[in-house]
C-alpha cells in the first residue's frame, strides 16, 4: 500500500472514530449554545489563544475567511466579552487581539466538555485498547509537537 493510501486510510479513521465518539453527550454543544458562540468562533478563539497574529488581515488569511466575515466574527466575540481589540502603540492602523479571562474561561469549559465527551465515547472499549489508544495519541501529539 502507498503512503497517500495509508494516509488517506487513517484520516477516514480518524474521522470515523472522532464522528463516533464526540457530542454524543451534547456537552459541548449545550456550553456553546449557553454561551451564544459558533463553531467557527470557537475555532477563532482557540487560534487566538495558541498564536499571535498582526492583525485581523492576517488571521482572516489563516482561517481562509473574508476580511469582513472575520471582523464581523471578531466584532460579536467583543460584544460578548470574549475577545478584546485593541490599537497597537507603535502602529494604530494595527489590531492587537487578545482572548479575554471570559473567553479563556469559555475555553477551559469547553476542554473540560469534549474531554468528558470523548471518555464517555471511548468507556465501552476494552482497558487494553483504551492504553493502546492512549500510547498511540501520546506518541502522535509528541510527534507533532516537535
Amino acid at each position: 500500500m502507498t503512503v497517500l493510501a495509508v494516509d488517506h486510510r487513517l484520516g477516514a479513521l480518524i474521522a470515523a472514530f472522532v464522528n463516533r465518539v464526540s457530542h454524543g453527550q451534547g456537552t459541548t454543544l449545550a456550553i456553546m449554545s449557553g454561551a451564544s458562540v459558533t463553531l467557527p468562533q470557537v475555532l477563532l478563539l482557540r487560534r487566538l489563544q495558541a498564536a499571535q497574529y498582526d492583525g485581523v488581515t492576517e488571521l482572516a488569511e489563516a482561517m481562509q475567511m473574508s476580511l469582513p466575515a472575520m471582523s464581523q466574527m471578531l466584532d460579536r466575540l467583543a460584544r460578548l466579552g470574549y475577545v478584546t481589540r485593541g490599537e497597537d502603540a507603535n502602529d494604530r492602523r494595527r489590531k492587537l487581539l487578545t482572548v479575554t479571562p471570559t473567553g479563556k474561561a469559555l475555553m477551559k469549559r469547553l476542554e473540560r466538555g469534549r474531554a468528558a465527551e470523548y471518555e464517555s465515547g471511548v468507556s465501552h472499549l476494552s482497558s487494553k485498547t483504551r492504553s493502546l489508544l492512549a500510547a498511540a495519541l501520546q506518541s502522535a501529539l509528541a510527534e507533532l509537537e516537535n
